[in-house]
């Protein structure tokens, strides 16, 4: 992993840019952890000034299929504060849905 690697916040609710990453290039175990531990605290990520094909693009999203079939699956709480809402369930079914 590259010491230069570096999170910078992109206003409160806008997510974070990710410098000293070309993902043009297959990432080393590090640098893959590393990035997968930041998108867990914050799911918008902007790397800038990359230049990818179609190739590159897929084999860049390809590299966290591993790591996002490990984690477990994202859960939707009820909230008091909004009527209506509803749990999500395994199976695609809700509370109350047929």
């Amino acid at each position: 992993m590259s010491a230069a690697l570096s999170l910078r916040p992109l206003g409160k609710a806008l997510g974070i840019e990710v410098a000293g990453v070309d993902v043009s290039r297959p990432f080393d175990a590090a640098t893959l952890e590393w990035i997968d531990r930041a998108f867990a605290d914050h799911p918008v990520m902007v790397f800038r000034n990359q230049r990818l094909g179609p190739t590159e693009l897929a084999a860049f999203g390809s590299q966290f299929a591993a790591s996002a079939a490990s984690r477990a699956p994202l859960k939707m709480l009820r909230s008091s504060s909004m009527p209506g809402s509803r749990d999500a369930r395994p199976g695609g079914t809700s509370p109350g849905c047929p």
